[in-house]
């Protein structure tokens, strides 16, 4: 009797044959005839369970039978417009959509940064304070620069400072001193370009550049460095004139990772800070670091770079980081241009 029960319910939920599948909707399909099982003595209370289980099965071959149907309505009218969609066709870039998205936030970041800047009362007072790069160039530069403006200048300045070597210089501790004894409505920042190396931990330790963790401390004392320079009220204004690109593996990898980790927190700082991308200013179109630089108002073609290589002309730290730096800091100042 169970071998006779199977073999009638089996061929009361047996799938049609692929010839007679049909895709119409059941209200358009041909009526097709019940076909009725001999009632059994497992049909019943008893055993409810299994007409339970026939219940399921049916269920799920009219699933496979309609998903089956819905494929095959659905794919077959799409061969006129299979050019739009063909995973084989490119979809357009979105380069110029994406750069002119970055430009209006770039905007609207200086803007937002210029309305929060300090109102002036008195003599505009500037302080830069930074590496060698800041110390022995970009900071007499402004010096000379900003004598007929009538401006306040200091210049605080240490060859090899960094933000991850804090027992070599600590540029934070240093900020009290700095403000009180200057009291700047202003700073121009230029540290990065000595920062490809180990963070140095307070409590003891490094980081190497290649530790994930790195990123996440540097940014950290960006941010530290950013609050001491705006003060508690945001009643300073922050330049930060980031690194530049420098010939090497070791600093196209890293050099670019801290130049994004500064230009993004400076972008996301609440306050009145602006960033110069020397980085992106001192590569070339094949995205290496310049070599050769045409000064402005002159098409005459000179080394971009001195004896070692390294260091930046003069004429290239004054066109690329020293006059966009001044730019943003008369523009926080309000001190007009010409």
């Amino acid at each position: 009797m169970l071998n006779r029960a199977v073999t009638t319910s089996d061929a009361t939920i047996r799938s049609p044959a692929p010839s007679t599948v049909s895709c119409l909707p059941p209200a358009l399909a041909p009526a097709r005839p019940r076909r009725h099982a001999a009632k059994t003595e497992f049909d019943g209370q008893r055993l409810g369970w299994f007409n339970t289980a026939v219940k399921i099965l049916r269920l799920s071959m009219f699933l496979a039978l309609a998903s089956a149907c819905a494929h095959t309505s659905t794919t077959t009218p799409m061969t006129s417009t299979a050019t739009a969609t063909d995973s084989s066709t490119p979809l357009p870039r979105r380069d110029d959509d994406i750069a002119a998205s970055a430009g209006r936030r770039a905007s609207e970041t200086r803007l937002n940064s210029l309305r929060r800047c300090p109102k002036i009362e008195g003599k505009p007072r500037l302080v830069a304070i930074g590496s060698s790069t800041m110390a022995s160039v970009i900071g007499p530069m402004m010096e000379r620069l900003l004598k007929p403006k009538d401006v306040y200048f200091a210049l605080w300045g240490r060859a090899s400072s960094s933000l991850v070597r804090p027992d070599f210089f600590d540029w934070p501790s240093k900020m009290p001193l700095i403000v009180n004894k200057h009291r700047p409505h202003v700073f121009v920042i230029s540290l990065g370009t000595n920062d490809n190396q180990a963070l140095k931990l307070h409590r003891g330790g490094a980081i190497r550049p290649e530790d994930p963790r790195w990123a996440v401390y540097f940014a950290k004392r960006v941010d530290e460095m950013l609050e001491l320079a705006v003060g508690p009220a945001r009643d300073r204004g922050v330049v930060w004139v980031g690194p530049y690109a420098i010939k090497g593996e070791a600093s196209r990898v890293i050099g670019s990772r801290i130049n994004a980790i500064i230009k993004e927190r400076i972008e996301a700082f609440p306050g009145p800070a602006f960033y110069v991308d020397a980085y992106t200013a001192t590569l070339d179109v094949a995205g290496k670091p310049i070599t050769t630089y045409t000064p402005v108002g002159t098409e005459k073609v000179v080394e971009a770079r001195g004896n070692d290589g390294i260091h930046l002309k003069t004429v290239v730290v004054k066109e690329l980081l020293t006059l966009p730096a001044l730019d943003l800091a008369w523009d926080c100042l309000g001190i007009p241009k010409s």
